[in-house]
């Protein structure tokens, strides 16, 4: 982290979710979606974020990136 800083925000959300630091995990999409991360793409379909899938936060991320049906 102290080499990538932001840059590396979304793996660092893959990270934290498997980990179960759902708080941690959240922050750091956030910074990717602030970032327009173009990992972020392949949110809706990372089995790394099955942990946090169902949180309301994730939910309106995913809502917000507008992603087709």
């Amino acid at each position: 982290m102290a080499l990538h800083k932001d840059a590396g925000a979304y793996d660092y959300a893959q990270v934290f979710a498997q980990w179960g630091y759902k708080v941690a995990a959240l922050k750091w999409l956030s910074m990717a979606e602030r970032l327009r991360d173009s990992n972020l793409d392949m949110v809706k379909v990372d089995s790394a974020f099955d942990p946090i899938r169902n949180d309301p936060e994730f939910k309106a991320l995913l809502a917000r990136l507008n992603f087709p049906s």
